[in-house]
């Protein structure tokens, strides 16, 4: 990302194995068209999403997901957009465990994992909070609790148009800010990157940031 504070905070050029935010706010791939976006589109000032104050603008998780982005990153970089995951996915399923949390300081949970989604989705196109705005000062957030690994297997797939959330082991909130504590130290991914680890709170910083984008509400369009 590119500053340039006369017109805009960030100027998103789409280089990486998913590119998610860039899909969201509507900034095509090819390096060409997305220079002409910086050239004729409009700014967009969208929220920021912390994690013990650790700036990310997706979705950050932690539990399975945050494995299988820890596996992706170490071991799958010879391939490229949703195969990455999937890849992950098949090799860290066999050997995972539900983790035990406690929710806001009041709730004991069994999760498989938590993601707390700023945008709708991450992974190469994984819906994961398929109502997330990223600019309505909420965040959206995704638990999935204790089920078997056959059915998180099943479940996944509906993730990428985010049906998964009719499942019965899904929970979706939304609110200004969450907290867990967990049974022992998990690490919390945001955007592909490892930034913190539990005990997290996950909240929204009070500056928003200003992005160059296609136009003036792309990320609303489904």
């Amino acid at each position: 990302m590119l500053p340039c504070e006369r017109v805009a905070d960030r100027l998103l050029i789409p280089l990486g194995s998913g590119d998610d935010f860039a899909k969201v706010t509507g900034i095509p791939r090819s390096v060409a068209a997305a220079c002409d976006v910086v050239l004729h589109g409009a700014v967009r000032e969208v929220d920021v999403a912390l994690a013990n104050n650790r700036r990310y603008l997706g979705v950050a998780g932690f539990g399975f997901d945050s494995e299988v982005a820890r596996y992706a990153n170490e071991n799958a970089k010879f391939l490229r957009g949703s195969a990455v995951y999937l890849y992950a996915i098949l090799r860290v399923l066999p050997r995972f465990v539900p983790h035990h949390v406690k929710m806001d300081g009041k709730r004991d949970l069994e999760i498989m994992f938590a993601a707390v989604g700023n945008s709708r989705q991450y992974g190469g196109g994984i819906r994961i909070t398929p109502e997330a705005e990223i600019d309505d000062g909420l965040l959206d957030i995704c638990i999935v609790h204790k089920t078997t690994r056959m059915q998180l297997l099943k479940t996944l797939p509906l993730a990428y148009t985010g049906k998964h959330v009719r499942n019965a082991f899904v929970e979706i909130r939304r609110a200004p800010e969450f907290s867990f504590k967990s049974d022992r130290d998990l690490d919390v991914y945001a955007d592909g990157e490892r930034i913190t680890t539990t005990p997290v709170k996950f909240a929204l910083a009070e500056r928003k940031l200003r992005f160059v984008c296609p136009d003036a509400n792309p990320g609303r369009a489904r």
